[in-house]
């Protein structure tokens, strides 16, 4: 598994960016809350489909950077609020 944290930093670090993460105190989760993790499993894909992932993570997110940086005019950028 991997927190949302870490993909953050992993997809900063892909893309050579700088950026920070901003908290907002209402969106964190409680401390009684009783969802400690939400994480997913492939296995039932892997067990119907005999579906196997063959790209990590790491260069999954380094191939769509490269995808969005090489195809820039397809999105509208200068509507993003960044």
């Amino acid at each position: 598994d991997i927190s949302i944290r870490e993909l953050f930093d992993l997809a900063v670090k892909v893309v050579g960016a700088e950026a920070v993460v901003t908290v907002a105190a209402e969106r964190v989760r409680p401390t009684g809350s009783e969802v400690i993790r939400l994480l997913s499993d492939p296995s039932v894909a892997r067990e119907l489909t005999g579906w196997e992932p063959t790209v990590s993570l790491e260069d999954g997110l380094r191939r769509t950077a490269e995808f969005v940086r090489s195809n820039l005019h397809r999105f509208k950028v200068s509507t993003y609020n960044i």
